[in-house]
């Protein structure tokens, strides 16, 4: 079988962020980017397949992230620190961009769609380049509101609460126990932090279940991939966090620490076992 290579951006859109024309930027609608489309039709297609009985969802890059696809990351890395200003006009073009691209996802049929941003940067960049252009994103759409993290986001967490997310999604590399305290009080439900790679592509059903208990106990709202679940990823293996994540959450018998064992939401429970839509033909 051939391998399947991770899509890329072969060319960023300038190699000079200084000397492009941000108006060109303005001009361009989801509708008719690249593979976008195709997401929005496997996402109509999965809705009347399983609409019915799941959750469907798509995700979208964060400004943050795609200013690293529009710009050479060399460049951006140069303009932040010698024209912070016009990468911050950058990131509030890529804002409205991504509001009308979850817009459009979500009249494909999407009952949600996470924005996922930022990563490991230095709390003080992440609070002047990462938090407001996701507040305006956030500000631009319908709930349910998500944002998608990455890495050991344990310094950065205090901002990501200020972003406006309902819903917050973490990397296995980050300490839940630590994320439950700076989120106390906020209402924000924290999703996570099931390994995409070394469990659900490369190891067995049994670990899978194994895990999920574990992250269940840990103080997680809704058991969620960590990040992209990988094409290869066996199906049983899939299966296996579908179930566990029913077996270890039983709303009638629900495990301490989990959102619906105090108040019981509608969303914390579906979206547990819900199905996220990034590669045509493929279910995240």
């Amino acid at each position: 079988m051939q391998k399947i290579i991770y899509p890329i951006i072969l060319h960023e859109w300038t190699e000079n962020l200084a000397e492009a024309n941000l108006d060109e930027l303005k001009k361009k609608k989801p509708s008719e980017s690249g593979r976008i489309p195709l997401v929005a039709d496997a996402v109509q297609e999965a809705k009347k397949l399983i609409g019915e009985d799941v959750v469907i969802g798509a995700y979208t890059l964060g400004p943050y992230i795609v200013a690293g696809e529009v710009d050479t990351v060399v460049d951006l890395s140069k303009n932040i620190l010698k024209r912070r200003w016009l990468v911050k006009d950058l990131l509030r073009i890529l804002a409205d961009y991504i509001i009308e691209e979850t817009k459009y996802f979500r009249q494909a049929g999407a009952d949600f769609v996470c924005t996922r941003d930022g990563g490991v940067l230095h709390p003080e960049v992440h609070k002047e380049l990462i938090v407001p252009p996701l507040q305006r994103v956030m500000a631009g759409i319908d709930p349910p509101l998500v944002i998608g993290t990455g890495g050991d986001v344990d310094l950065n967490m205090a901002y990501y609460i200020r972003t406006g997310a309902d819903f917050l999604s973490v990397e296995q590399n980050c300490h839940i126990w630590r994320a439950r305290q700076i989120m106390n009080g906020t209402g924000i439900r924290l999703m996570g932090n099931m390994d995409v790679y070394m469990l659900l592509t490369m190891s067995k059903p049994e670990d899978v279940d194994g895990q999920v208990k574990t992250i269940i106990n840990e103080g997680i709202d809704a058991v969620w991939p960590a990040a992209d679940i990988w094409p290869e990823a066996p199906v049983e293996n899939v299966v296996a966090m579908v179930e566990a994540c029913k077996k270890y959450s039983d709303p009638e018998s629900p495990t301490p620490g989990t959102y619906w064992a105090r108040d019981g939401v509608w969303e914390a429970k579906h979206m547990a076992t819900g199905i996220q839509t990034r590669f045509p033909g493929c279910s995240m």
